[in-house]
């Protein structure tokens, strides 16, 4: 008798604990409470086993959304920061009167570095795709630190728009890929958006005819960009520190106001982002237009500066070209925009990667532009230097629609703000699609 005394207490109690912790969760979510409908059946998983309480936030756990649900038409949603589960009634049915029941699923917390690892890879279309690399095919600067950091397989979304969003920066951005730096690999990420038309660089008429120089280390566009330029009184790492004021938007130095107070970093974001070496390598003795994305890989990192021209009314700056830079904010390459792409029925992705990128704009592959999410349908700066004549010292690489390009470093065309991620950045919840970006926390 006094054992089953004991059971039945022990079973109350459970039944209590259980209660208990279901009402907490729904008294601290109240976003569960919605148009007078209240879950009252709920199933919680931890790693697939059923348990009986709420992980909290330092738990090492996350919500896994792809598995949690709730019947009834009822759709789920998770913010991590702030560690609320919210239901949506928008899509309600209930014509069996029964109550709405979810099941959450929580998830050990994986970094990003490993999701993108478990993501299953692809060879045609949308999705992520192994990059390969050989050192036959890679000709790096004579430091041996970028040769000996080298990794034979990247990882990079290619097609019209996988699921590679990111919620950074309190917006979207995307996913590039697990990419090569000289300091080993790093998650590169790039603005969904543009940030605004600025010079890439410009300067008075009587340098470089007021065309700029096409060295980024000391480019306008990089101090704006940047930290460490605060002192500048146009565009001095206005976009880094999240202010206003005036950039360079032309040539012979002009300017226009300039507001990134609601678009700019944030203190916050500062925390995520690792300080990287670009490699600044340009086309050389290469005919500007007729290189293949892995070509363009490999110029990118070569030692190939982006002036060959010492005098001229167009190539008259004493400022002396590098093939490195290390800072935190740059801009795409164009083997980024390469290996983005996924072909078409017309034209296969292999195709489109042995095809000259300058020729993607003809008719027979459009496949290659059309199915790629970096396209982008105005002039967009990438990083690198280009020489197309022997007598200027200002020109870069351009994407222009379609097409690459070679204008001088003064037009005011987009800047798209790319970064690479220190490593162990954990994902914390989403699943990558636009309407569910990955969340970031370190």
């Amino acid at each position: 008798m006094k054992c089953l005394q004991n059971l039945v207490k022990y079973f109350i109690v459970l039944v209590l604990v259980v209660g208990i912790a279901i009402f907490m969760f729904f008294d601290f979510n109240k976003e569960f409470i919605l148009q007078e409908k209240e879950e009252r059946v709920l199933a919680i998983y931890l790693e697939n086993e059923p348990i009986n309480y709420i992980p909290d936030k330092e738990s090492g756990y996350t919500l896994d959304l792809e598995k949690s649900s709730c019947n009834n038409g009822v759709e789920i949603s998770f913010d991590y920061n702030t560690w609320t589960i919210k239901t949506n009634y928008n899509n309600y049915e209930n014509t069996d009167n029964t109550r709405v029941k979810c099941t959450l699923y929580f998830r050990e917390i994986k970094t990003i570095e490993e999701t993108l690892h478990q993501l299953a890879t692809v060879s045609e279309g949308t999705g992520l795709y192994e990059v390969e690399h050989s050192d036959a095919d890679i000709t790096f600067t004579t430091d041996s630190t970028i040769i000996d950091n080298l990794q034979l397989t990247e990882l990079r979304f290619g097609g019209a728009d996988p699921n590679n969003y990111v919620w950074f920066n309190d917006e979207l951005w995307r996913i590039i890929g697990l990419v090569n730096t000289p300091e080993d690999q790093r998650i590169k990420i790039v603005r969904n958006e543009a940030i605004g038309r600025f010079s890439w660089d410009t300067s008075d008429v009587s340098i470089n005819g007021g065309g700029g120089i096409n060295e980024w280390s000391q480019a306008d566009a990089m101090k704006l960009l940047n930290p460490g330029y605060e002192s500048e009184s146009i565009g001095g790492s206005l976009y880094y520190h999240r202010s206003s004021g005036l950039c360079y938007s032309n040539h012979y130095n002009e300017t226009s106001n300039c507001d990134f107070s609601s678009i700019g970093l944030t203190e916050n974001s500062h925390e995520f982002i690792d300080d990287i070496t670009w490699t600044l390598g340009s086309n050389g003795s290469n005919v500007w237009n007729e290189i293949t994305t892995s070509q363009f890989y490999d110029l990118e990192r070569s030692n190939n500066v982006g002036k060959t021209c010492s005098s001229g009314y167009f190539c008259n700056d004493t400022v002396v070209r590098t093939t490195s830079w290390t800072g935190k904010v740059g801009l795409m390459y164009p083997s980024d925009y390469g290996y983005a792409t996924g072909g078409g029925s017309a034209t296969n992705r292999s195709t489109c990667l042995d095809t000259y990128i300058n020729q993607w704009q003809e008719d027979n592959y459009q496949d290659c532009y059309k199915n790629n999410w970096l396209y982008h349908d105005y002039a967009t700066f990438s990083i690198m230097p280009v020489i197309y004549s022997s007598s200027v010292g200002s020109d870069v690489y351009t994407f222009f629609a379609t097409s690459l390009s070679y204008p001088a470093a003064y037009n005011g065309f987009d800047i798209i703000p790319v970064i690479n991620l220190k490593i162990g950045i954990n994902i914390v919840g989403g699943t990558g699609t636009i309407r569910d970006p990955y969340q970031l926390s370190i």
